[in-house]
């Protein structure tokens, strides 16, 4: 699942739809899509060391999904 870069529900198991839910930015755009909401802007919060933060950079935000701690979404109906 990390290397497709989403996160992907079961109905049982270690990835059970009812446990604690991690999203890639794929599952947030689609999410929102699916609840028929406009993203207006995604925002995020990397609490990654600086040379993690550079070679993400370096990397076009390649590693973002590994080192956000959070995504802020800004949504319209």
């Amino acid at each position: 699942m990390l290397k497709k870069k989403e996160w992907n529900y079961s109905a049982a198991g270690i990835m059970d739809k009812t446990h604690i839910r991690f999203f890639a930015i794929k599952n947030i755009i689609n999410m929102f899509k699916d609840a028929n909401f406009e993203i207006v802007k995604i925002g995020n919060k990397i609490g990654a060391s600086s040379s993690k933060k550079l070679l993400n950079k370096l990397f076009n935000n390649f590693l973002l999904d590994s080192i956000a701690e959070q995504y802020i979404v800004l949504a319209k109906k």
